[in-house]
């Protein structure tokens, strides 16, 4: 049983690191010139909870 729940952390914390890189990523998209003059106030951020992401 150990062994189950130190894998279910492990792809927890793989699942978040991964959550980070793709926000980072994004945000490095997002702050070129380009990007910003296709955007308007409506293309704001997502609630984080509707994509399945929790705390």
């Amino acid at each position: 049983m150990a062994h189950a729940e130190t894998s279910m952390l492990a792809l927890h914390l793989v699942q978040f690191a991964l959550v980070h890189v793709n926000t980072l990523m994004v945000q490095q998209v997002l702050a070129e010139p380009s990007w910003a003059k296709k955007l308007s106030d409506e293309d704001g951020p997502a609630d984080r909870t509707a994509c399945g992401i929790g705390p």
